[in-house]
């Protein structure tokens, strides 16, 4: 799921993301910057829950983009 975020002024898009392990599920979010870059936010649970941290990975960006462009394109 890929969502814009005009209103705030550094923002670009958001993506979820789920993690399915056998017996449990994580998640976190993708948010592309324009002053902070691709930045990773690591969740106890798909959508908020404990923080497990925050991680900058600006490599990130332009390969959810290329997915999504294939995606858009089949």
């Amino acid at each position: 799921m890929i969502k814009y975020s005009p209103n705030h002024p550094n923002g670009g898009w958001v993506a979820i993301i789920r993690f399915q392990l056998t017996d449990r599920q994580y998640g976190g979010q993708i948010d592309a910057t324009k002053n902070q870059g691709g930045l990773f936010w690591f969740e106890s649970r798909i959508r908020g829950g404990w923080n497990f941290g925050s991680y900058r990975q600006d490599g990130l960006g332009p390969l959810f983009e290329q997915i999504v462009a294939e995606d858009k394109a089949h």
